[in-house]
């Protein structure tokens, strides 16, 4: 028996033994075997486990070829389908600090804040360090 009901083992068997009792309650209800309808549903789990669209895409930056050592950052067309982006969306991007980008659609109200904040750097302004909680 175990006592600590906060240990990971007592943790194991109680949803081991839930899983049993629903297992077989759903076979008895669908007249099979518990090890059949277990093995059904692992094999519908596993195959939309692998059927997931993909979420993450490996691309190498380019270089702008311009000498200012900046990079262009190509985006597939898998991905732009994936994330429904289309041409005129504005994109915002997170570094993630570990050699990776998050990029999401900026949306609109984001799109017309980095609008702004675009034309105040291209007309020389200084930036402006907002934090959200002075919004």
């Amino acid at each position: 028996m175990i006592d600590d009901p906060n240990s990971e083992t007592w943790l194991t068997l109680l949803v081991s033994r839930q899983l049993q009792q629903r297992l077989a309650k759903m076979a008895t209800a669908q007249q099979q075997s518990v090890d059949e309808l277990a093995a059904r549903l692992l094999d519908a789990a596993i195959s939309n486990w692998e059927n997931l669209p993909q979420t993450s895409w490996t691309v190498p930056l380019l270089d702008a070829g311009d000498g200012s050592g900046d990079a262009l950052l190509p985006i597939p067309n898998e991905l732009l389908a994936s994330a429904g982006w289309v041409e005129g969306d504005t994109l915002s991007f997170e570094d993630q600090g570990n050699g990776t980008l998050l990029l999401k659609n900026a949306g609109n109200e984001d799109a017309e804040l980095l609008r702004i904040a675009k034309k105040r750097l291209d007309d020389g302004e200084a930036p402006i360090n907002v934090k959200i909680d002075d919004l």
